[in-house]
C-alpha cells in the first residue's frame, strides 16, 4: 500500500506558530473576577519645573520600580505566563491543568493595589533624596477589564549639604573619627541623600575597625539634620547615639592567639581545651594528634600578640587559612579578658579528609573545531608532609573528533598521567619569602606524560616537567614564574599513508617532528572583572607571557644553526628562542544586560642560535571558534601562504598553519534577547607570520605590508545561558582572505555565489564565551 504525503512549504512555519496562535487566542482577562480588573502597571508623572528634563527623567526612572504590586511578566511585550495560566480549566486540578497552573502566572489584580501605601512610599523616597516638601497623588483608570495606576509627583526643591561636623570631644574614638573626616563622602554642595548618610556611617565603622574598635557598630552613630537655615540648605552633625556603652568606644589589643588545627565539630568541648598546646611564633597551637606542623600557622596568621586589633588582619588570617585548601571549616571568635581591653583570639580548623579518590567526566570544545569528552581518575593527599602540602596524581583518557574543519572526521585519542606536588609557600634555598595578602603563595612541582593518537595517521608521546611559583597580590593580580620548564615530544608510530603525504607536502613533517624545549617562563594576569558579581561587568583584562628556551645551554655550546653549527641534548636538537605574548581586553557595559567586548592579541617569537623557527608546540595560530570565526582553525597564514592549495593531492591532509608572529583583533557586541537566550554580532581580524623566510611557505615572512595581509571576518551568534553552562553558536563569513591573489582578497562580494557560500560559511559550536 502506497501512501502519498504532500508537504506544503508553509507547513513547518504553521506548525511552529500553532502554540502561539492558541496562546494569543486566550484572553488575558479570562480569569479576572467580576468587579475587578487586570492590573497592567503604573505611570509616574514628575511635575518639577525647577529641574531640567534630564533631572526629571532620572527621577522618574528612580521612582518607577518602587510601586507595588508588579504587573504580570512579559516577554517581547506579551504576558505568556499569564496566558498559560488562563489555559487551565478552573474546575479541574489534574493533568494539563495542573501544569498550566504550575508554569503559568495568575493575574495581578487591581484589588491588590494600595494607592495610599504607594503614595507614601514614593513620597518617603523623595524625602530621603532631599525633597523635603514632596507630595504624591495617585489614581486608577479602568477600561475593558484592564486597569493601570497614575501617580503625579510634586517633588519641590531639593535640599543640599551646607556643612558637616564630627564629634569634638577629647575621647580617643572621637579623635580617630576626626582623623578620617577628610575623606568623608558627605560633601558640601551635594544633594541630601539618606543612602549616602548610611554609607558615611559604614565608612566610619570600617575605619574604626582598623584602629582597634572591635565592638563599634555603624548603628552607634547618628546624624542630626538641620534644615531650618534657609535657601534649601542643611547642616549635618555626626555624633554618637546617647548611652552607648564604653565597651563599644574602646580600642582593643590582641593578647593570646589559640589555634585548634584538628578541631572536630562532634567533640567541640574536648577540642577547645588549651592543654598540650605548642607555643611557636606567638601562637598557641593545639593539635594532640600532631596532624600539622606548627610552622604552617606561623606563615598563615597575620595577628601577633600585642597588636592593635584591625579588621584587615582579621579577614586576611581567615582568607589565608581557607586558601590552604586543607580545611573544610574555618571559624574564629574573640574573647575579652576580664577587667581589660584585650582580646584572646581563637581559631577552630576542621580538616578535610586527608586522602580522596574521585572519578570525573567532562566535555570540551577547542579552538581547532574539535569536540570531545574525557574521563579522569584523580587521587589526592592534602597533607603529605604535615605542612598542608598537596599531592595530586591523575590519569585520564579522552577522545576528540573534528566536525567542521578541513580534516573533518579525524579522531584523536589522548591518554596520560600527571603528578603535582604543591607547597603552600615559596620554596627557595636559603631564603624565606612570604606574601602578606589574602592568597597563599604556592610552589609547584609537576611531572606529566601524554600519548596522542591521531587515528589512523600517527601517534605522539610527550613528557613535561615544571618547577615554579604561583602567587597573587590580590584578587585581580596573579603571577606565575617557572624557572624550570621542560617539554619533550617525539613520534611513536606514523602510518604509511601519512608518510606518503609528507613526500607530497614536506610541511607535514613538522607535525610529527621531535621537539625539545628547556627554559623558563613568566606570566602576569590582571583582571578587573574578578570578584564582580553583576551581569556583564565593565573592566579590563590583561595577560602577559615571557617564554625563554635554550638560552643558557645555547650560550654554553655556541650553537648557530645558520652556520651549520647545531647542538643537541640527549641526541635531540633543543629549541632556542625568546617568545612573548600580550592579550589585552576591555569590556564596556551597555545598559543593564548588554556588553561590548574587545580584544587585541600581539605575540612575537624570535628563534635564534640553535633554531630558525619556533617549535611547533610553541607557535601561534589563528582561526577557529575562539579566534577568527570565519576561518577554519589553523587554516590561515603564515602571511599570504595558501596551505590548502599546496595540500592538493595529499589525500585530505592539511598542515596546521602556524607562525612566529601573531596579531589578532576581535570586537563583539553582546545583547540579551529573552530568558536564557542572548545574541551577538562580531568582527574578527588577524593573521600569523614567520620571522625568517621559509622556502616551503612562500609569502609567510612578516613585513611592512602586514596590514594588507590581515584576514577579516564577521558574523552573528546565539548564546544559550543556563547558568552552569553557556552553549554558543556563531555563524561567520570571511570578508577579506589574504590567501587569495592580490586584488581578489575582498570576498564579501562573492556571497552571491551559492557554492562560495556553501564552502566559506562557518558554523562554530562551542561552550563558553570566546573571550
Amino acid at each position: 500500500m502506497n501512501i502519498k504525503r504532500t508537504v506544503y512549504p508553509g507547513s513547518a512555519v504553521a506548525f511552529v506558530a500553532i502554540p502561539f496562535l492558541i496562546l494569543s487566542a486566550c484572553s488575558t482577562t479570562k480569569t479576572v473576577p467580576v468587579n475587578d480588573a487586570l492590573y497592567t502597571g503604573a505611570n509616574i508623572t514628575v511635575n518639577n519645573s525647577a529641574a531640567s528634563k534630564k533631572e526629571n527623567k532620572l527621577l522618574k526612572t528612580d521612582l518607577a520600580g518602587l510601586t507595588r504590586p508588579k504587573p504580570n511578566s512579559k516577554i517581547l511585550g506579551v504576558p505568556f505566563k499569564l496566558m498559560i495560566y488562563n489555559m487551565a480549566n478552573p474546575k479541574k486540578q489534574k493533568g494539563l491543568n495542573k501544569l498550566f497552573r504550575k508554569f503559568g502566572e495568575p493575574p495581578v489584580l487591581l484589588s491588590q493595589v494600595n494607592l495610599q501605601k504607594n503614595e507614601q512610599v514614593l513620597t518617603n523616597h523623595l524625602e530621603n533624596r532631599g525633597y523635603f516638601h514632596a507630595s504624591t497623588v495617585g489614581d486608577t483608570v479602568v477600561k475593558n477589564k484592564k486597569a493601570h495606576a497614575n501617580y503625579t509627583v510634586q517633588p519641590g526643591g531639593q535640599y543640599t549639604i551646607n556643612n558637616v561636623t564630627f564629634p569634638d570631644d577629647s575621647s580617643a574614638i572621637s579623635a580617630a573619627i576626626r582623623e578620617i573626616s577628610g575623606s568623608t563622602i558627605l560633601k558640601k554642595g551635594n544633594p541630601f541623600n539618606l543612602d549616602v548618610i548610611k554609607g558615611e556611617r559604614t565608612r566610619i565603622d570600617v575605619s574604626l575597625k582598623e584602629k582597634g574598635f572591635y565592638f563599634f557598630s555603624p548603628d552607634d552613630l547618628i546624624v542630626f539634620v538641620d534644615s531650618t537655615i534657609g535657601n534649601q540648605l542643611t547642616n549635618l552633625h555626626v555624633n554618637f547615639k546617647p548611652g552607648i556603652p564604653m565597651v563599644q568606644r574602646q580600642a582593643y589589643t590582641i593578647s593570646d592567639v589559640y589555634i585548634y588545627s584538628n578541631y572536630n565539630l562532634n567533640s567541640a568541648r574536648r577540642d577547645t581545651l588549651k592543654a598540650d598546646s605548642v607555643f611557636l611564633g606567638g601562637y598557641h597551637v593545639i593539635d594532640r594528634r600532631k596532624t600539622f606542623k606548627p610552622q604552617v600557622f606561623d606563615r598563615m596568621m597575620r595577628f601577633q600578640p600585642g597588636d592593635l586589633y584591625n579588621r584587615t588582619d582579621h579577614n586576611l588570617s581567615l582568607s589565608r587559612l581557607i586558601n590552604l585548601g586543607t580545611f573544610k571549616f574555618v571559624k574564629n571568635r574573640f574573647e575579652v579578658l576580664p577587667d581589660s581591653f584585650k582580646l584572646n583570639a581563637f581559631y577552630y580548623l576542621t580538616p578535610l579528609p586527608k586522602k580522596s579518590l574521585s572519578l570525573e567526566f567532562g566535555g570540551n570544545t577547542k579552538s581547532n573545531n574539535a569536540t570531545g569528552s574525557d574521563i579522569t581518575l584523580r587521587w589526592r593527599n592534602r597533607n603529605v608532609f604535615r605542612g598542608a602540602e598537596h599531592l595530586q596524581v591523575s590519569a585520564y583518557f579522552g577522545t576528540e573528533v573534528q566536525y567542521s574543519a578541513q580534516v573533518r572526521g579525524i579522531n584523536t585519542l589522548r591518554t596520560g598521567a600527571e603528578a603535582n606536588l604543591t607547597f603552600p609557600r615559596f620554596v627557595v634555598p636559603l631564603v624565606r619569602l612570604n606574601t602578606s595578602g589574602s592568597f597563599v603563595p604556592r610552589t609547584n612541582i609537576q611531572l606529566g606524560y601524554d600519548v596522542l593518537n591521531r587515528r589512523p595517521y600517527y601517534t605522539l608521546n610527550s613528557f613535561r616537567a615544571n618547577f615554579g611559583y604561583i602567587w597573587k597580590e590580590n584578587l585581580q593580580k596573579e603571577h606565575q614564574f617557572n624557572p624550570i620548564a621542560i617539554n619533550f615530544v617525539q613520534p611513536l608510530n606514523v602510518s604509511r599513508e601519512f608518510n606518503d603525504s609528507i613526500r607530497n607536502l614536506p610541511l607535514l613533517r613538522r607535525t610529527i617532528a621531535k621537539q625539545f624545549t628547556l627554559g623558563s617562563y613568566y606570566t602576569f594576569n590582571y583582571n578587573q572583572l574578578a570578584g564582580k558579581t553583576e551581569r556583564n561587568p565593565q573592566g579590563m583584562y590583561f595577560n602577559g607571557l615571557l617564554d625563554l628556551s635554550g638560552n643558557i645551554w645555547g650560550l654554553a655550546t655556541g650553537a648557530n644553526v645558520k652556520q651549520g653549527d647545531t647542538a643537541k641534548i640527549f641526541g635531540v636538537d633543543f629549541s632556542q628562542y625568546v617568545k612573548t605574548e600580550l592579550d589585552l581586553r576591555y569590556y564596556f557595559k551597555s545598559g543593564l544586560n548588554n556588553q561590548w567586548a574587545n580584544r587585541i592579541i600581539v605575540g612575537v617569537g624570535i628563534p635564534y642560535g640553535n633554531s630558525t623557527i619556533l617549535p611547533f608546540i610553541k607557535q601561534f595560530f589563528v582561526g577557529g571558534n575562539n579566534s577568527l570565526r570565519g576561518f577554519r582553525s589553523r587554516s590561515l597564514g603564515p602571511g599570504t601562504y595558501n596551505g590548502a592549495q599546496q595540500a592538493v593531492g595529499t589525500r585530505g591532509f592539511y598542515p596546521d598553519q602556524t607562525g612566529d608572529v601573531k596579531i589578532e583583533l576581535n570586537t563583539e557586541y553582546r545583547a540579551k534577547l529573552t530568558g536564557i537566550f542572548n545574541a551577538a554580532v562580531f568582527l574578527d581580524a588577524g593573521n600569523v607570520w614567520l620571522v625568517n623566510e621559509d622556502r616551503l611557505q612562500p609569502g609567510g615572512k612578516f613585513s611592512k605590508e602586514f596590514l594588507k595581509e590581515m584576514a577579516v571576518d564577521a558574523g552573528v551568534g546565539l548564546r544559550i545561558d543556563v547558568q552552569i553552562l553557556l552553549l554558543r553558536l556563531d555563524l561567520a563569513v570571511p570578508l577579506i582572505d589574504p590567501r587569495r591573489p592580490t586584488g581578489d582578497r575582498i570576498v564579501i562580494n562573492k556571497f552571491g555565489n551559492r557554492e562560495f557560500r556553501r564552502t566559506n560559511t562557518v558554523l562554530n559550536l562551542a561552550i563558553g564565551l570566546p573571550f
